[in-house]
């Protein structure tokens, strides 16, 4: 019984601290420090930055699992996500369910992107969150997220992505969810080489700087690392792809927390 609740307090504790990037979904952003603005290509666009489904021109279905965070296994993320055109226009959805009996969160989410101009796109984001905790009951959320990609020049992209942008609010007491906004650029001085700077500001916390760096070799094997500051975050992973399937590693370390490891296969339908 005291194993439970402490595995219930330690639910409630580290929950926000994934909500507010130190682990998130998706290998290649979680490899890459938990950049998010900017990072075309992303098959998690749908809850990193919406504005970036419309740079993928094909259908990809991407499933991600974190087994267990700061290696306690009761405390899991399974998430599953898809983006595709519909009447011409970028689309997206997915499902994730992270935690255990005691504690545990269900969300679906739906997005679209579009490109508004030659070298600028725009997306949002709906995502209905349910929090539920043994013995306090239940809670429902509807959380608007929505940003922007533009190509200031030649292998130069700024984006901009803003979490919770009307400030839902979660149970009787009207507790706030995470509202943060993020800012940040990429820039491909080779055809084989990104390098991303990423500022995130959540309001109720101080500014996370991160830097990361992806290296694609052979349009095989694509490898990541990353770091941030505030909170201190080391991470790394890589992807290797063959013919329309692609499976990732990421990790990401915490000086106080440990590591916490991910895994995610990828498919690619064409166009």
């Amino acid at each position: 019984m005291k194993r439970i609740h402490c595995l219930l307090l330690i639910a409630c504790t580290i929950a926000p601290l994934v909500e507010g990037g130190e682990n998130g979904k998706g290998i290649r952003s979680i490899g890459l420090a938990g950049v998010r603005a900017m990072l075309p290509g992303d098959p998690w666009a749908l809850v990193h930055n919406p504005a970036a489904l419309a740079w993928q021109p094909e259908i990809r279905i991407s499933a991600f699992m974190m087994p267990a965070l700061f290696g306690i296994k009761e405390l899991r993320t399974i998430a599953l996500c898809g983006s595709f055109s519909l009447a011409g226009e970028k689309v997206a959805c997915g499902v994730e369910q992270f935690g255990f009996d005691l504690y545990r969160e269900l969300s679906g989410t739906i997005g679209f992107g579009k490109v508004l101009a030659n070298d600028l796109s725009a997306g949002f984001a709906l995502e209905w969150r349910r929090t539920a905790i043994k013995g306090y009951g239940m809670s429902d959320a509807l959380v608007v997220s929505a940003g922007w990609i533009v190509e200031v020049a030649e292998g130069l992209h700024m984006g901009f992505s803003g979490d919770n942008i009307l400030g839902e609010t979660i149970g009787v007491n009207r507790e706030p969810l995470p509202q943060r906004a993020a800012m940040g650029i990429s820039f491909e001085p080779l055809s084989y080489a990104l390098f991303v700077l990423e500022g995130e500001k959540d309001i109720r916390h101080a500014l996370t700087a991160k830097a990361a760096l992806e290296i694609r070799l052979l349009d095989i094997l694509s490898l990541r690392s990353g770091i941030s500051h505030d909170p201190d975050i080391v991470s790394a992973g890589l992807s290797v792809r063959y013919e329309t399937a692609e499976f990732g590693y990421a990790a990401c370390g915490h000086a106080q927390l440990g590591w916490t490891h991910q895994i995610e296969v990828s498919v690619r339908l064409g166009e």
